[in-house]
């Protein structure tokens, strides 16, 4: 009698329970499908990154061989007025 009452609470108590558990699952699946969607922007932003750092990269090579170029100029002038002279 005692186990026909105790299967008869756990058979009340179980569709309880499922409700609960496909609620969990329901929440689950929404928080995975917003970590999916946030790691897509986080791809997404990381590619954006690796473009402006080539870019970054590109205008400093520029920035260089200008500076370069600059000090060249500078040096050749001051070659073709001879030690004295640049003085």
């Amino acid at each position: 009698m005692q186990i026909n009452v105790e299967a008869l609470q756990i058979n009340v108590e179980a569709p309880q329970i499922n409700i609960e558990a496909s609620q969990m699952k329901t929440e689950a699946v929404r928080i995975n499908t917003e970590v999916s969607q946030m790691n897509t922007e986080a791809a997404q932003m990381n590619t954006e990154a690796a473009q402006m750092n080539t870019e970054a990269q590109q205008i400093n090579t520029e920035v260089t061989r200008n500076n370069t170029e600059a000090l060249l100029k500078i040096d050749s002038k001051l070659f073709k007025k001879g030690p004295i002279d640049s003085l």
